[in-house]
Order: C-alpha cells, then structure tokens, then sequence
C-alpha cells in the first residue's frame, strides 16, 4: 500500500506498507509494517496514524529474501511515483 503517516512531528509523510502474514518467512502473525519515503530517523515504540491511500499489490511469497527485497524497492519507486502523480495530498 502507499500510505500517509502522521504522529511524527507535525509532518505528514508518504510511505509504502505490508498488512499481511509476511509468507517469505513463514510468519504467522499479521502484521502491519511501514516503511517511510525519504526518512531516517529512529522512531520505534511511537504511535503513528497510517492513511491507506492505494493499494499497490497484493502480499505474495517469494522464493528468496533477495526476491523480497527486490520488490520492495520496485514498491518504492511505484509508490513514489503515484504519490508524484498526485500532486500535494
């Protein structure tokens, strides 16, 4: 999903996010992962609000970490470029 965060300062950030059973390693707890654009900084054990804007794809199983992490970055690059397409939301 291409997301909107909120509760980090008084910013409102785009990210990409995975709510789902992570099945490339064999997880079993759903869970809600997000990943902010253009952000580093440690923010873990703070409340976010997340914004579900577009659904990007659905969760799959790939056959590698490698595989994994290749799509994620491609999930970036799409979500950046339909926030881009958007204009200010």
């Amino acid at each position: 999903f291409a997301v909107m965060v909120t509760g980090v300062g008084s910013r409102v950030l785009r990210g990409v996010a995975n709510l789902g059973h992570r099945p490339t390693i064999a997880g079993d707890q759903l869970l809600l992962e997000v990943h902010l654009l253009s952000f580093d900084q440690e923010i873990y054990g703070l409340r976010i609000q997340v914004e579900f804007c577009h659904r990007i794809r659905g969760e799959q199983k790939f056959d590698s970490l490698e595989a994994l992490q290749i799509q994620i970055r491609d999930d970036i690059d799409y979500a950046t470029e339909w926030f881009d397409a958007q204009g200010e939301l």
